[in-house]
């Protein structure tokens, strides 16, 4: 199955320079739990995740995104196959794979990859 249509949702977008407060306003959306922090030229640079962002201490003044972000993941081609992103996934030790859309990108993470086989017969 291509991660194409694994992806069930394409994630909100910040700009390296975005503020926190931006971020955790994309947070309070119930079904947001990943955005992606993107470079001047719409490139992934990393994901920030909500709860990563949770564990974080509160410092004043917040530190710039790209130091909370994560830098282990990596965008694939929306034909990748959910069994390559599996194990790419695994070889890597990623918490998901970004997916270029049009536009913007989706994620899968392990958790996805575990309600699929779920979900099959």
């Amino acid at each position: 199955m291509p991660l194409r249509e694994l992806v069930a949702r394409r994630l909100p977008t910040v700009a390296r320079d975005a503020r926190l407060a931006d971020v955790n306003r994309l947070f309070d959306e119930p079904h947001h739990h990943h955005v992606a922090v993107l470079d001047a030229r719409g490139r992934p640079l990393g994901v920030i995740s909500r709860e990563e962002l949770r564990l974080w201490p509160p410092p004043l003044p917040a530190p710039p995104l790209p130091e909370l972000m994560s830098k282990a993941i990596i965008a694939v081609p929306a034909s990748t196959t959910l069994a390559a992103a599996s194990a790419l996934m695994v070889r890597r030790k990623l918490d998901g794979v970004l997916v270029p859309l049009e536009p913007g990108y989706g994620c899968v993470v392990a958790a996805d990859v575990v309600r699929w086989i779920a979900s099959q017969p």
